[in-house]
């Protein structure tokens, strides 16, 4: 049966009425009562309490992420509070052991989860609308094992060694290191940080130091204001958040103070001091800069973030085109559709203007295969005289792109929308109906196999998405929509390549 948590609170309640009117004697007399809640803990208290009810509002909603990092955040505002032993940071471990069981799917986390809040406070209960048969599972699990693993584990988040970095000056860079623990696990770190103003984060990927620490700055653009927030996250293999320090919510904030003036290193006047006088010239007092701005100095990242991608791709396609068919000279008879056969070769050059744009040309290389030659009655001079008129085996067609990502480049999975505009030549091959009968190598053919051109100006909106499968090699595969001018013309390419950033 799950262990239910009326009783308790209700108890702990009344005990708490009673403790207090005990207690109002001893203010009276002067006297310090034996256990007496601080305004600061009490309001620490109502916010981790607070925390604990909105993560369980967004592990309903299945964000089991964001329902973590809010537990992360409590319990390490449980820690700074000083209530290490108290219930309601058995009551976040419960909660969060939750998170692991229900939602992430990580029982191993979990049970060491209860064990902590059981050995902070052996009574602590599951509540019944949250003991799902996985949840109770690992409950049942840590209370069985209590005996056999009296240690208390370190959280997840509690792995990430990182000393907040409260202070530093405007307009300069600012490093943040973080430690994380050999169990931890983690696949990657990310540093998030976001200027006085802006609206979102922007996510840097922390570069591993010798020493085992893990680095990234924080650019000067943006310290110019007076804050800067920031949080780290720790992510797994398959991308799953496994610690944090900080959250979107509730990141770490530095406060920026506006630089020192420099020494003037000319005479304040002309007058000097007379001769045998006391008096020594004024000097203002050095300034310090912050102490934990400093904790490391700031070097520059051991990786730059990518700048440059270089990608080739191939595929295939078809759509509308309309006109005449350029061997034979029939006309199409309207929109026909018609295929690129064989296919199209696709280079790609992009520069990265920032982690989520790109701009970027590339060329289509197509391979016309299956349209026939056209043979022209005796005695024409129509295509040089020799009687066969050849058809097209190939086309060339370049663009320049601006490309918009929904994801920064660490991420695994990176969706994008991209705009592209060029010129050229895209060639279906079509059938078209010769009215004379004349087509075929005998000309006794109704129907030419003929090539049908879009262009020479082109352009159209695409779509598609690039994942990580190494540091610096992405798996690309893009849906590119190309319309024709003058005459209407449509074509659709699906194409699947690799590219590599540095």
């Amino acid at each position: 049966m799950p262990r239910t948590t009326a009783p308790r609170i209700a108890c702990a309640a009344a005990l708490l009425v009673l403790a207090s009117i005990a207690a109002l004697p001893l203010v009276a007399l002067g006297e310090r009562p034996a256990r007496a809640a601080s305004a600061e803990e009490n309001a620490a208290i109502g916010k981790i309490a607070l925390l604990n009810r909105q993560a369980i509002e967004e592990y309903r909603k299945l964000n089991f992420d964001e329902a973590q990092r809010l537990l992360d955040q409590a319990l390490d505002l449980a820690a700074s509070a000083g209530l290490t032993q108290h219930p309601i940071r058995a009551r976040t471990y419960v909660t969060l052991g939750v998170v692991s069981a229900g939602g992430l799917k990580r029982r191993d986390v979990a049970v060491r989860l209860f064990r902590k809040a059981l050995q902070i406070q052996p009574e602590v209960m599951l509540s019944p609308e949250l003991a799902t048969p996985d949840v109770q599972a690992a409950f049942d699990e840590a209370l069985r094992g209590l005996e056999n693993e009296p240690k208390v584990e370190r959280l997840p988040s509690e792995l990430l060694v990182h000393e907040p970095v409260t202070a530093g000056t405007r307009g300069d860079p600012v490093t943040i290191a973080v430690t994380p623990d050999e169990g931890l696990h983690a696949e990657r770190v990310m540093l998030a940080y976001r200027a006085a103003g802006a609206s979102a984060f922007s996510k840097i990927k922390m570069q591993k130091q010798s020493d085992g620490v893990f680095e990234a700055i924080i650019p000067a653009p943006a310290t110019a204001g007076r804050e800067v927030a920031y949080y780290i996250e720790a992510r797994d293999l398959d991308d799953k958040l496994v610690a944090s320090r900080g959250s979107p919510i509730a990141p770490m904030v530095i406060a920026l103070a506006p630089a020192p003036p420099k020494a003037n290193p000319q005479a304040a006047g002309t007058d000097s001091p007379a001769a045998g006088s006391e008096s020594e010239p004024a000097s203002a007092p050095p300034v310090a800069p912050p102490a934990a701005a400093v904790a490391r100095a700031p070097q520059a990242p051991s990786r730059a973030q990518p700048r440059v991608l270089i990608a080739l791709l191939a595929g295939s396609g078809g759509g509308w085109s309309s006109g005449t068919a350029e061997t034979s000279g029939y006309p199409l008879g309207g929109t026909k559709l018609g295929w690129s056969t064989l296919g199209q070769i696709v280079p790609q050059v992009g520069f990265l203007v920032s982690p989520r744009f790109m701009v970027s040309a590339w060329g289509r290389l197509q391979l016309v295969r299956g349209a026939g030659d056209y043979h022209t009655p005796a005695g024409s001079t129509q295509c040089g005289g020799d009687g066969t008129c050849t058809a097209a085996q190939g086309a060339f067609a370049g663009f320049v792109s601006a490309t918009w990502f929904s994801a920064a480049d660490d991420d695994a999975f990176r969706p994008f929308l991209s705009l592209s505009l060029g010129g050229g030549r895209i060639r279906h091959v079509v059938h078209v109906t010769s009215g004379n009968g004349d087509c075929g190598a005998d000309r006794q053919q109704a129907t030419c196999t003929d090539t049908a051109a879009l262009g020479p100006l082109l352009g159209g909106p695409g779509i598609g998405f690039h994942v990580r499968l190494a540091r610096a090699v992405r798996l690309i595969l893009a849906v590119q929509s190309i319309f024709g001018a003058p005459r209407f013309a449509a074509d659709i390419d699906a194409d699947l390549g690799i590219g590599v950033t540095f």
